[in-house]
């Protein structure tokens, strides 16, 4: 007898993001359009403030979205978002 699938809610966080990555062996983009907009900017070298002025939202706007895209992501910090984002080809 095999073991039971998973279902994503008993999947731990760390390993939800993975199964949802875009990719050829994966579904859509775990990230909103915007938060893929907002990881595209900071991979390109834009702070805080400068995505804040660029997208017309307040920083701590910005903020939040940094934080929900590292933990879709899994990410402990913003340089590994990106790393992971771009393994993923989820940014350019």
């Amino acid at each position: 007898m095999e073991p039971p699938t998973p279902k994503l809610a008993d999947i731990g966080a760390d390993d939800a993001p993975v199964s949802r990555a875009r990719g050829a062996d994966h579904g859509p983009s775990p990230l909103s359009s915007r938060e893929v907009e907002i990881l595209q900017l900071l991979a390109d070298g834009c702070s805080n403030r400068d995505v804040s002025e660029r997208l017309v939202v307040s920083i701590e706007t910005v903020k939040t979205h940094v934080k929900n895209i590292l933990a879709k992501l899994g990410a402990q910090h913003r340089a590994q978002a990106v790393a992971i984002a771009l393994r993923r080809s989820l940014i350019e």
